[in-house]
């Protein structure tokens, strides 16, 4: 099994070395780099492109949820895994719109940690159990409806309405008898739909 190679950041420097101690005792992680700010963050992990990079929400010159949709805007690769003190549902809510993978409370064990880096690791999202099930799954349910709107926005009117068509079950030459077009175009616009979705 590959290293996870983990890029930490926080300003606070016996944080970073304390999860750094913690982390390293773990057979398939390896910290690859550590940054104190938001703008050391961004640079390190243009130059590395780590695994998983372990955020604060909280930093001296910027804030976590800005610079996490800045590296995942160069990098959709990276999962990001904000590690902070709020427990609150709109920086969850900001964080995962921001693009992070994880949202991890501090006050959680290192076991916590190892699971949530596993979790985003495999670029599947995890959210700190304090926050409760009826939160966590209000807050999926936001994330699953906006990434469906975004995703609709994208889709031409025709490819709309062969999608609903798609949807009920009809075949390409039922769609194309419908509509009153070849079941080779419908098949073009199909395959449009697959790529833009």
């Amino acid at each position: 099994m590959n290293n996870i190679r983990i890029i930490l950041c926080d300003d606070h420097a016996i944080l970073r070395e304390g999860l750094r101690m913690l982390l390293l005792k773990q057979p398939n992680i390896e910290i690859i780099a550590e940054a104190s700010s938001g703008e050391e963050a961004k640079r390190l992990a243009e130059q590395h492109s780590p695994d998983v990079l372990i955020m604060d929400i909280s930093l001296r010159d910027s804030n976590g949820i800005s610079v996490t949709r800045d590296i995942i805007n160069k990098d959709p690769r990276i999962a990001i895994l904000i590690l902070t003190m709020y427990n609150d549902k709109e920086y969850l809510i900001s964080a995962l719109k921001a693009g992070a993978k994880g949202y991890l409370i501090k006050e959680g064990t290192i076991e916590d940690m190892i699971k949530a880096i596993n979790i985003v690791y495999k670029h599947q999202i995890y959210i700190d159990r304090r926050f409760g099930t009826e939160t966590i799954n209000e807050v999926m349910q936001k994330i699953k409806d906006k990434c469906l709107e975004e995703n609709n926005d994208i889709l031409t009117p025709r490819e709309k309405e062969i999608l609903a068509l798609i949807s009920e079950g009809k075949s390409n030459k039922e769609i194309a008898a419908f509509l009153n077009i070849s079941a080779k175009t419908v098949d073009v616009h199909r395959s449009n739909i697959m790529r833009k979705l």
